[in-house]
């Protein structure tokens, strides 16, 4: 199992200089071939974390007005910790740019909390 089981979520986050000012979210973990390296096989992944960025997501509040965002996000940082690595595919959550609301995965859609935001 990656990560042992445990993932550390972090929030308001300084984007690493690597990413850029603006990325949302990113992941870090140990792995069997080194640091963050997708490499390595998922079940090696340990000390795992996905941080928020605090551009986007300030402070807690922030997230459930931005619900949908969020989700797509997290989706796709889980799937880093499972070794999936990006892909270029339209609507595929390992894509690194959503640009289709339309592609949310189910999950994002039925358990949406009170007081989300409209979905865009």
């Amino acid at each position: 199992m990656p990560c042992q089981g445990k993932i550390k979520i972090l929030i308001a986050q300084r984007s690493p200089h690597i990413l850029g000012q603006d990325a949302d979210a990113w992941v870090t973990f140990s792995s069997s071939m080194g640091a963050n390296n997708l490499a390595a096989p998922a079940s090696t992944y340990t000390n795992c974390a996905v941080s928020l960025g605090r551009w986007r997501w300030p402070t807690v509040a922030t997230m459930v007005p931005d619900w949908d965002m969020l989700c797509m996000t997290m989706t796709h940082e889980f799937g880093h910790l499972l070794g999936h690595v990006h892909v270029t595919t339209p609507g595929n959550v390992m894509n690194p740019v959503f640009t289709n609301y339309n592609d949310e995965p189910q999950l994002c859609r039925t358990d949406r909390p009170a007081g989300a935001g409209p979905r865009p």
